[in-house]
């Protein structure tokens, strides 16, 4: 299961404003639905590429920004009158009671008012972005390659949340029409705007700059751009000896079928 276990105390790269973040120490990747563009939804894991707003009004990459310290998630605080409580065995039977040894061990038995300067102590949450915002951000067009790239991508994923409830209402009218691995047979008409177009060609243009492009997330782009022969060569960059995952499957199996358009593929 995904579980937070405190929090990170961070130094933006913008103001140096300190703020709080979630730190996890575990993380459930299940979601409902599992699509080509890299969208889960109902995801337990965090899906928002650590894009935060600064107090400042600013944006940032949580990965920019400077790690300061770590918080444990905190003790909840002892029971009234814990201090005066007889510690035998009618107590715990009768009334249910926690021993003093437990008290002292799972609780914070500080007095109230040291716990309470220690909270407000406490930076505020850096802010998430929604995806409502990200427009703005593109037009903006401030930021660093890898600042970019996100903000394209979480936009990729946004402006095909249409094309979902398209692909949606099909399949379930289209219920019995699988091949004979059980896999879809036919899938809707999609046609990208041309904002979606623009913004598309400007994150491959992105990713083929980058250092170590990104080719399965370059060839679904090429795929949902109608560009064929240039999502086979991206898969053709994917070492023909690393495992073969079911993305990489589908991706390859859809761009065959010259099918456009986001998949739910699980």
């Amino acid at each position: 299961m995904t579980y937070i276990s405190g929090k990170y105390i961070i130094a933006t790269p913008c103001c140096g404003a300190h703020l709080a973040t979630s730190a996890y120490s575990s993380i459930n990747f299940t979601a409902s639905e599992y699509w080509t563009d890299g969208y889960d939804h109902e995801s337990l894991a965090p899906t928002d590429e650590g894009l935060r707003r600064c107090v400042c009004g600013r944006h940032f990459l949580l990965q920019s920004s400077k790690y300061i310290s770590a918080i444990s998630n905190p003790k909840r605080r002892a029971p009234a009158g814990w201090e005066t409580r007889k510690d035998n065995w009618w107590n715990r039977f009768r009334w249910g009671n926690e021993t003093r040894e437990h008290i002292l061990k799972y609780c914070d038995t500080r007095p109230h008012a040291e716990i309470d300067a220690e909270e407000r102590s406490i930076p505020p949450n850096a802010i998430h972005v929604q995806d409502e915002e990200i427009q703005a951000l593109i037009r903006a067009n401030i930021g660093d390659q890898a600042f970019i790239t996100v903000i394209r991508r979480r936009y990729w994923r946004y402006l095909n949340h249409p094309a979902r409830e398209v692909y949606r209402a099909f399949r379930e009218a289209h219920r019995g029409e699988v091949d004979s691995a059980g896999n879809s047979a036919t899938f809707p008409e999609y046609q990208p705007s041309m904002e979606q177009i623009e913004n598309m060609g400007q994150l491959v243009n992105l990713l083929e700059t980058a250092v170590c492009p990104n080719w399965l997330e370059l060839a679904e782009l090429h795929r949902e751009l109608g560009n064929m022969d240039a999502a086979a060569r991206a898969l053709a960059n994917i070492p023909v000896t690393e495992e073969v995952e079911n993305l990489h499957y589908v991706v390859e199996k859809l761009t065959s079928l010259r099918v456009r358009g986001p998949v739910k593929f699980h």
